[in-house]
């Protein structure tokens, strides 16, 4: 049944590629549900077909797989990418997936980045190595529902709305969406005219807001001047017409992302109906106390694996020390496939994650961002064990 659902979603999403590209292709309407499920996917080579510069510090490129036929994404999920070299993983958005064997990722160049300059540096040819797609920051849309949704992003986090908006708008025909989004410019705005048409396009479906910082007036949008502050956010929301009972999609700086929550909880939006991505490469996190090295007791189904975990290691890290076979994908905090339950200790994570408010409330955690403050009990759900 889940093979015949991500088939279906397949043909869904690469008609709406099709669609966006300018190609003629027929809109395929299915029921679905919000949300989805962590998949762990293999590593596979690809190689860059197309490379769009889409403002001065942000590309797009087009990879086509060179090992067959990638899953089908869910809009708002991500890649992991591996270059050549010791240069770290990083996760990107996926964009578009015009193909079985391709997908579009956008990325934003960081001066000082790790790996963002080695990605801008890429030319048509050149290949590198990406596991996906991975991510739970996903709305998964139905033909029978009608739902508001408010969605704000700043800078390059439009990068997973832009994929969730533009699926809405074509798979979920009764929805409206609002997007409230800010940049410093409009030359700095990434996808600006391809969000504008979208809304052009909708037949009142889709109001986008942008908020620039050095703002020029533009007849054919609608802009104003700011920042994405928390009196920005009341004022923009009220222009929406957003009810609480709409589903907030949050995504961009740590700042803007904990204003947009104050201003969403003091408008009565339930926890249940805000849901954010967290972008960035995790930072390990500065403990007061428990500094040292622990023990870790692991269940993964019946079997269980006790090790220790030194300072500088994650859970994950320590466990793969061991050769104990706890699940992992992106190893960034970002796609939730090394969730465990924490059933004795203390544990923190490296931030950004994926965890939800209600998730880190509940004992969830992630193993690959998790570290110890002291020795730990916790279990891997969902999991047989080793046969």
């Amino acid at each position: 049944m889940f093979n015949g659902r991500l088939q279906q979603w397949s043909r869904d999403l690469r008609s709406l590629s099709r669609t966006l590209l300018g190609q003629p292709a027929p809109a395929l309407l299915r029921s679905g549900r919000v949300g989805g499920a962590p998949a762990v996917v293999r590593m596979v080579r690809a190689t860059v077909v197309t490379r769009t510069v889409e403002t001065p510090d942000a590309i797009s490129l087009e990879l086509r797989s060179l090992d067959g036929a990638l899953p089908a994404a869910l809009p708002g999920q991500f890649v992991t990418v591996e270059l050549d070299g010791d240069a770290p993983k990083r996760a990107y958005s996926i964009v578009a997936q015009p193909a079985p064997e391709r997908v579009v990722i956008a990325v934003k160049r960081i001066a000082d980045g790790a790996v963002s300059p080695q990605m801008h540096a890429l030319q048509v040819g050149e290949t590198l190595r990406l596991r996906g797609p991975l991510g739970l920051f996903v709305v998964e849309p139905d033909i029978a529902r009608a739902q508001q949704y408010l969605a704000i992003a700043g800078g390059s986090g439009i990068t997973p709305m832009v994929a969730i908006i533009e699926a809405l708008l074509v798979l979920e025909p009764q929805s409206r969406i609002a997007l409230i989004y800010g940049n410093r410019s409009a030359a700095d705005t990434m996808f600006r005219s391809r969000l504008r048409d979208a809304a052009a396009r909708s037949n009142g479906r889709l109001r986008v807001q942008f908020v620039d910082e050095a703002w020029t007036a533009d007849s054919t949008e609608t802009s104003s001047q700011g920042r994405l502050d928390e009196a920005t956010l009341q004022r923009e929301i009220d222009h929406a017409g957003m009810a609480a009972t709409a589903i907030a999609l949050l995504c961009g700086p740590t700042a803007v992302m904990q204003h947009a929550r104050n201003v969403l909880r003091g408008r009565g939006f339930a926890e249940s109906q805000i849901r954010e991505e967290r972008f960035g490469t995790p930072q390990a996190t500065v403990r007061s106390r428990g500094a040292g090295t622990h023990t870790a007791a692991v269940f993964v189904g019946t079997q269980r694996y006790q090790f220790t975990v030194a300072p500088t290691q994650t859970l994950l890290e320590g466990a793969q020390a061991a050769n104990v076979p706890m699940p992992s994908s992106c190893t960034m905090g970002g796609c939730g496939a090394c969730g465990i339950d924490v059933e004795q200790g203390e544990l923190v994570h490296d931030e950004p994650n994926c965890l939800t408010v209600a998730e880190r409330a509940s004992g969830k955690g992630l193993a690959c961002v998790a570290r110890l403050v002291s020795d730990c009990v916790v279990r891997v759900p969902n999991q047989r064990g080793p046969r």
